[in-house]
């Protein structure tokens, strides 16, 4: 699965993103993500994402998420 994910051959890979000013915590990041196509999965090799909504973000996070490029092309 993980090999399928970094492959470019995929409609839906895996991408970093920068921590957005709003989010707040982890839920902010997560909502506003999946309203736009976008599915949080990890922050760095941290993928309990799900099991920490309400807990702030770290301003050095690094935030994966799964999406095809159009809409990384707009969350960017």
């Amino acid at each position: 699965m993980y090999s399928e994910l970094m492959s470019t051959k995929y409609e839906e890979t895996m991408y970093e993103i920068s921590k957005q000013d709003e989010w707040r915590t982890y839920r902010d990041a997560f909502i506003d993500l999946l309203n736009n196509g976008a599915t949080l999965v990890a922050d760095r090799g941290d993928l309990n994402i799900n099991q920490k909504l309400d807990e702030r973000i770290p301003d050095d996070a690094q935030l994966f998420v799964i999406c095809d490029k159009e809409t990384i092309s707009q969350i960017n």
